[in-house]
């Protein structure tokens, strides 16, 4: 559904019902493209998930939570994967594990902290063959190997100390 006006998209939210924060709120605004611009994220995702698409155009990716970025890949909408950044990247790609092929790899390398590994490991331990494990921290690789231990392998400094460790704990 396209909106030409603030009026209308005012009108449209009333005969839907829309929570009255929502309303209010685009009520307050000057113009249908300050509504469109500075929508909140919430607000932004309830509007996308009931239909009205135009606000999709303008959603800062750059600046969403995890948690948002997710709550809009499930509501249909496609990531601007090279504007995401940290935990927001690593959500959507728990959400869709099949976009880490595209550009993610590569982001994630560029960008990627070892909170956002870890995270993305723990859940796709599969991924690990991409991890620039010279970026994870030694608690996190600790962490990661105390669940997966077949990534042992990609952590050759703890090899030899897990080998020790088994050692000791047979004598």
């Amino acid at each position: 559904m396209k909106i030409q006006h603030q009026t209308d998209l005012v009108s449209e939210l009333r005969k839907v019902k829309a929570p009255p924060d929502i309303l209010a709120w685009v009520e307050s605004r000057t113009s249908l493209e300050d509504v469109l611009i500075a929508c909140p994220p919430t607000y932004r995702i309830w509007c996308i998930k009931h239909g009205y698409n135009q606000f999709i155009q303008d959603i800062a990716w750059g600046t969403l939570s995890a948690f948002n970025a997710r709550k809009l890949v499930r509501a249909g909408v496609e990531p601007a994967l090279s504007m995401l950044t940290g935990t927001a990247l690593v959500a959507v790609i728990l959400e869709q594990p099949n976009i880490f092929n595209k550009l993610v790899r590569e982001y994630l390398k560029i960008r990627g902290t070892s909170n956002d590994w870890y995270t993305l490991l723990l859940a796709l331990p599969a991924k690990a063959k991409y991890c620039p494990w010279d970026r994870v921290s030694q608690f996190h690789k600790h962490r990661l190997i105390q669940t997966h231990n077949e990534l042992l392998a990609y952590v050759p400094e703890l090899q030899d100390k897990s080998k020790k460790k088994k050692d000791n704990d047979k004598n």
